[in-house]
């Protein structure tokens, strides 16, 4: 497991489903001299009615047998959004990490996520990045089993005898990723029945790919320590010379720090300020979720934090 020592802190995020059971052995079965401390996390969506109370006693079971500490937490809110969840679940993640001080938010993301992820961003609409999948290490989060296939998990745990909690939600295909899951994952079995190794394959190549689109992008962004001011990004007759994957590498390159939690920064928002810069005239300028602005002026792109 990557960047995980003795010196860490980590907040796992544990569900008490059997990949976030599994991640936690895992953690814990980790050498004397690489043991990172660990504090739980469980953050309850209210989806299951008694269910999920449940499952919030079972994980505070489980935190109280490997004594470790437990933070838990309850959506105000019941809903059936899976971004708002998501939402939900990450905004209470980072607040436990940095309560904390903690390095790392883990979670028990592993290989058949990774392909639902690449599948889901493909049939909504995305461009290479996307479909590269969950990086292992993202900002604050920290995802070590991205090569880790579901079998092997669950393999495991039975081996080993292991309890753990089922989400009968999981079958409920008015979520998309189920319907990815149970619907088209299996149709594309009978159409290669190595898909898995395909996609995967494809996005190791595309991953490549957009780690050299990104080393070019930060050589050519200005340096600046702050955005709070209007500051030069690049020079506008730099930014027309470049390739058009660079343009767009760029332009979300500068914007997707300050995109704010509640928001998404779309492929056809992109595209719609990368034509301003291109096609409009001087000293046009597009507002983005009401919080930024990117302008070109006297032959230079610029951003600004409008609050």
């Amino acid at each position: 497991m990557p960047i995980i020592s003795s010196n860490s802190k980590l907040i796992v995020a544990l569900s008490g489903g059997p990949d976030s059971v599994y991640l936690l052995n895992q953690l814990l079965k980790l050498p004397k001299k690489s043991q990172p401390t660990i504090i739980l996390a469980h953050f309850n969506h209210r989806t299951r009615g008694q269910i999920s109370s449940q499952d919030k006693e079972f994980v505070n079971n489980l935190a109280q047998h490997h004594k470790l500490p437990i933070h838990i937490s309850q959506a105000k809110n019941i809903t059936k959004s899976e971004a708002k969840m998501r939402q939900d679940r990450y905004e209470f993640l980072e607040k436990i990490r940095q309560q904390e001080s903690a390095d790392y938010i883990v979670t028990a993301h592993h290989q058949d996520d990774q392909i639902e992820t690449i599948i889901f961003n493909l049939l909504r609409g995305t461009g290479p990045q996307g479909l590269t999948g969950m990086k292992p290490i993202y900002n604050f989060i920290l995802r070590p089993l991205l090569d880790t296939p579901k079998k092997t998990i669950t393999d495991w745990l039975k081996k080993n005898k292991i309890k753990y909690r089922l989400d009968q939600s999981n079958q409920d295909t008015i979520y998309k990723r189920n319907l990815i899951r149970h619907k088209i994952l299996p149709l594309a079995e009978q159409i290669n029945p190595r898909y898995q190794q395909s996609i995967l394959r494809t996005a190791r190549t595309l991953s490549a790919q957009q780690n050299y689109i990104d080393q070019i992008t930060q050589k050519l962004i200005k340096k600046n320590p702050t955005y709070k001011q209007v500051v030069p990004i690049i020079s506008l007759k730099k930014f027309v010379t470049l390739h058009p994957a660079i343009q767009t590498n760029l332009v979300k390159t500068v914007i997707a720090p300050h995109v704010p939690a509640n928001k998404q920064l779309s492929a056809k928002t992109i595209e719609e300020v990368r034509n301003i810069l291109l096609f409009s005239r001087g000293g046009s300028q597009k507002i983005l979720f009401d919080t930024l602005s990117i302008s070109k002026k006297n032959d230079n792109i610029y951003l600004r934090l409008l609050r």
